[in-house]
């Protein structure tokens, strides 16, 4: 009798722990999608226990979450540091695909980050997902030079036309356009380089403008008025999310890799 009673108490406690688990996933899912834009968005949350009683105190051993083709204006996910940090989640991994954030396409966007704190007691009572601390771990960002090309138009309204090649660790850029002093049809054959974590910089450059090796200084004209052709944070207001410490452009790909967190939500 004893054993099947514990055995019943158990699965009521694993379906109870299921259920709550099921309702963080489906809470996290729907908070995160509220700040996407696209009708074909799909954001999906997994959520793993850690341990057995980890479900009813809100320690979670990994979450997953998976959101494609969407676009977004900024970062969707802050920390709020002024809140409880009584649910912890050990592992939080992130895989973005296939989305527009501001101006500039990504093809991927994944990362591991580990040791993150969440309002356990908000998530119970209100049914609100809010991450009070976070981690940090390895990130990785991709995107292609078609992408780069529309990023490019969108910043630099003086840009009238512009094609990129990314090949052999280097960026090739070639266009027309109107700049303060002159108007050119420019080719740019640079190394891009990461400067201060957050920028893009193009170095080692050689170029032509209209058609001709430049002597008079426009061709330094021009590329102060490109560089840092990429600011993560100004341009994509990232706010510190992503650190960049490596990239490579090749095979017309443009990948990063560096640290990530969560940053903290800067209205608050």
């Amino acid at each position: 009798m004893i054993p099947l009673l514990l055995a019943g108490l158990g699965a009521l406690a694993g379906y109870a722990v299921e259920s709550e688990v099921g309702r963080f996933e489906r809470l996290a899912a729907s908070e995160l999608a509220s700040h996407l834009q696209g009708d074909e968005k799909s954001v999906k949350v997994k959520a793993d226990i850690d341990g057995i009683f980890g479900g009813a105190s809100g320690r979670l051993h990994d979450v997953s979450i998976l959101a494609s083709d969407f676009s977004v204006s900024g970062l969707p996910l802050f920390t709020e540091p002024d809140r409880a940090q009584t649910g912890y989640i050990r592992t939080l991994r992130l895989s973005l695909l296939n989305f527009n954030l501001r101006a500039l396409g990504v093809e991927e966007l994944s990362a591991t980050i580990v040791d993150c704190r969440y309002d356990f007691g908000l998530a119970r009572k209100e049914g609100k997902i809010r991450l009070s601390k976070s981690g940090v771990g390895p990130g990785y960002v991709r995107m292609n030079a078609t992408a780069l090309e529309r990023f490019i138009l969108h910043k630099y309204r003086e840009i009238k036309t512009v094609s990129v090649k990314l090949e052999n660790d280097k960026v090739y850029v070639e266009g027309k356009g109107d700049f303060l002093l002159f108007s050119t049809e420019f080719y740019v054959s640079a190394r891009l380089v990461p400067k201060n974590g957050v920028e893009l910089w193009l170095e080692d450059a050689w170029m032509l403008l209209d058609g001709r090796l430049p002597l008079d200084g426009s061709g330094r004209i021009l590329l102060d008025s490109l560089n840092p052709i990429l600011d993560i944070d100004a341009d994509l207001r990232l706010f510190g999310a992503f650190h960049i410490s490596e990239l490579k452009s090749r095979n017309g790909l443009l990948e990063l890799w560096g640290e990530a967190r969560i940053p903290n939500d800067p209205r608050r």
